[in-house]
């Protein structure tokens, strides 16, 4: 079995440093930061390591569902603080690891960042087509398996949020039906589990985000499309979903929070472009009522919502 000590050592080191420091005082962002990206740093000296020489799993054992969740707690610190370089690079590791252990729902949920973002880093060693044809051919064997009551809540969650945001990603190549039937295929997926009939769920909520995106999209390339609600009328039902947000799985309140830094930003942009369209009286207050409701919601205020 092979041993590295100074490794080891090194880590146990930072376990003790961490421990001491949290007793004193809570973590400053900076240092958190630092520690994420160290932490990412390691995972991707070992994954090299363990990738360049021969391991067994009889001679070799290595925890690697430790590994991974260690390394998507880093990642989505990382996200979550808005630090997307090394965020990029932290699901980048997590997508390769998952993909070497055909761990199909880590491939996904690692997929799903990149799937998201309007512009990948260009630093990035990432074939983005090619990796979505290989999660299509996944999603297509895992979905009608789902309840066969073989995988968890939380499997569920990845594998319908993989879909919404492989939507996201077909409606920027100008793909816009088969965006929609994706949108609708995660719809009618989600209705056929029970525990989220009724509810707010994050995918409920994500459903909605990507589908203001797209008929977003629309309007702003043709004006002329059929009456639909406006932008601004379905963020009004998203604050709603999310005031009313409810957690299913281990993995909803982490969805949530990227989500909804990322809704504000698209909310914004909606509101500033409406100020430039033909003022009405009914468009002002509107407006202003809207974006009252939609800044509030952010993930602090939400977390305290779903931890319940």
């Amino acid at each position: 079995m092979r041993t590295d000590s100074e490794v080891v050592r090194q880590c146990e080191e930072l376990r003790s440093q961490l421990q001491s420091t949290a007793l004193k005082q809570p973590l400053s962002r900076m240092q958190q930061l630092a520690i994420g990206h160290t932490s990412i740093a390691g995972f991707a000296a070992f994954f090299e390591r363990a990738d360049q020489e021969p391991l067994g799993c009889d001679d070799t054992p290595i925890d690697w569902e430790a590994l991974i969740d260690d390394a998507v707690a880093a990642a989505m610190a990382l996200s979550t603080m808005g630090y997307m370089a090394q965020a990029d690079e932290a699901w980048l590791l997590i997508l390769k690891i998952g993909q070497m252990l055909d761990e199909r729902f880590t491939y996904l949920r690692a997929l799903t960042h990149f799937l998201g973002q309007d512009h990948l880093n260009s630093n990035q060693q990432l074939q983005l087509s090619e990796e979505v044809d290989r999660a299509q051919e996944l999603l297509d064997d895992l979905w009608p398996q789902l309840q066969n009551g073989w995988f968890s809540k939380r499997q569920h969650t990845i594998v319908m949020l993989c879909l919404c945001h492989m939507a996201s990603y077909y409606a920027r190549q100008d793909c816009l039906c088969h965006a929609q039937l994706l949108l609708l295929q995660a719809e009618e997926l989600r209705a056929q589990f029970d525990e989220r009939v009724g509810k707010s769920d994050i995918v409920q909520i994500t459903i909605q985000t990507v589908r203001f995106r797209l008929d977003y999209m629309r309007k702003k390339r043709c004006s002329s499309l059929p009456r639909r609600p406006s932008p601004l009328r379905q963020l009004d039902t998203l604050v709603d979903s999310v005031r009313n947000y409810c957690t299913v799985s281990s993995v909803d309140l982490g969805a949530l929070q990227l989500l909804l830094a990322d809704l504000v930003r698209e909310s914004t942009e909606c509101a500033a472009n409406r100020l430039t369209e033909p003022f009405t009286p009914f468009t002002a207050p509107r407006l202003t009522w809207c974006c009252s409701r939609v800044w509030p919601c952010g993930p602090l205020r939400c977390s305290s919502r779903g931890s319940g």
